[in-house]
């Protein structure tokens, strides 16, 4: 009896790892949402002000945002005129939404990270890699930052974030039901440098109360199926300014890190 069923557990329990597969590999399907996603009312997100001031000034500078959405943070760019544009990400509704939305801009659909257009290569003074490496598969992550480097020109920058290993991975309910990851200083510093990329800096975002806004962004988007915008006593208590020293509840880790 102990063997038949065990003979009726490992098959089911080996569909459940492939549904968790699925889920993971189809995220972003499962969390586009056409009347949220699309909207150009949606307040920005605090980490794209971060980034902009993080990076170095993009008048006059070819940039690239990889995992760009619907093109948000690039909308945010636009006004000082980079001469030039573009959004890479896997194939889906995003990059039509983006592309509306950012008519200037150029944006390439990809299957998969390690497989960006060689034609890209060295097209870049700036690319920007924001929130997008705890999206993929463990074992793709070295083979990201090489594509990373690869789409920089000569002395290009590049200008990661993810979610910070600590206390903000017990406060992300991403972290408990699509596993994202948060990161250590010293595992993205290894990850870039067998890259061949050279660390400018590391810094630090975020608080408390922004991983509370990101749990109510998150309430309101997949169980209410309605916009969201930051409550009055949230907003003021979020910053988009970056500190060179970890706090215990920080959420966020950045690096700028520069092509030989």
């Amino acid at each position: 009896m102990r063997h038949r069923n065990s003979d009726r557990v490992a098959p089911a329990l080996q569909d459940a790892k492939n549904l968790v597969r699925r889920i993971r590999a189809r995220s972003g399907f499962l969390t586009f949402s056409e009347t949220i996603d699309a909207t150009t009312d949606a307040p920005v997100p605090l980490r794209y002000f971060s980034a902009r001031d993080f990076g170095p000034p993009v008048a006059g500078r070819r940039i690239a945002d990889v995992g760009c959405w619907t093109g948000t943070f690039l909308r945010l760019l636009a006004p000082e005129h980079p001469m030039t544009m573009a959004g890479i990400d896997v194939v889906g509704p995003w990059l039509a939404v983006a592309q509306r939305l950012n008519p200037k801009a150029t944006f390439v659909p990809i299957d998969s990270i390690e497989k960006i257009p060689q034609n890209l290569n060295h097209a870049y003074d700036t690319v920007y890699f924001l929130e997008t490496l705890e999206h993929l598969p463990r074992d793709l992550e070295h083979a990201a930052a090489k594509s990373l480097k690869d789409l920089l020109s000569p002395d290009g920058v590049l200008i990661l974030s993810v979610p910070v290993a600590g206390l903000a991975a017990l406060l992300d309910p991403a972290w408990y039901l699509v596993g994202h990851r948060h990161y250590r200083r010293r595992r993205l510093i290894d990850i870039l440098q067998t890259a061949n990329l050279t660390i400018e800096e590391c810094a630090y975002s975020g608080s408390v109360w922004e991983s509370l806004d990101f749990i109510l962004f998150d309430v309101y988007k997949h169980l209410l199926r309605r916009p969201y915008l930051s409550p009055k006593f949230l907003s003021a208590r979020l910053s988009t300014r970056l500190s060179c020293r970890r706090r215990v509840d920080s959420t966020g880790i950045w690096i700028r890190a520069r092509c030989p």
